[in-house]
């Protein structure tokens, strides 16, 4: 991810295990090896595929908010699956194979790409509490659109006690 003055203005994302490579210039739309791409409707969490990675950080409240997260999902959404790559997951949001993302504890690096390739794509990116996203919180909430990112920031349990790595 490249910003200028702080601004997400170009991501790319390849996987060679795939054979795709991810592109957005801000403003420009996204990209899937070089065909335009775009995030699927969604009406509601119940029919929603949702994507979580559980961290590096696995102990006490983190580990607690982790699993109130994942038992709060797995009743009222389609599926939940972690792929295990924040890269890939936001890729997966922006083509429209799943309808959000979410992750505590992230690197900036990440998700950078990631959540350009979604918002040029047609998607909504924020913070897990709803409001704007900020590159260096280590939280991110990606979906496919609004409605769905105002449902899941409700319900998710912030964590947030993160050690440097």
């Amino acid at each position: 991810g490249l910003l200028v003055n702080k601004e997400m203005t170009l991501g790319i994302i390849y996987s060679p295990f795939l054979n795709k490579m991810y592109t957005a210039r801000k403003g420009k739309g996204a990209y899937c090896n070089g065909k335009p791409i775009s995030t699927r409707p969604c009406s509601s969490i119940k029919s929603s595929l949702i994507i979580s990675e559980y961290g590096s950080q696995r102990f006490g409240p983190n580990r607690e908010g982790y699993l109130k997260n994942i038992e709060t999902f797995i009743s009222e959404c389609s599926g939940i699956r972690a792929l295990g790559s924040a890269a890939l997951n936001l890729a997966a949001v922006a083509e429209g194979f799943a309808d959000a993302y979410f992750e505590f504890g992230i690197h900036c690096w990440d998700v950078a790409a990631g959540a350009l390739i979604v918002r040029e794509a047609g998607g909504t990116v924020v913070d897990t509490t709803g409001g704007p996203f900020n590159l260096m919180s280590r939280r991110i909430l990606a979906t496919g659109c609004t409605n769905i990112a105002q449902e899941c920031s409700k319900r998710l349990v912030a964590h947030l006690e993160f050690e440097e790595d």
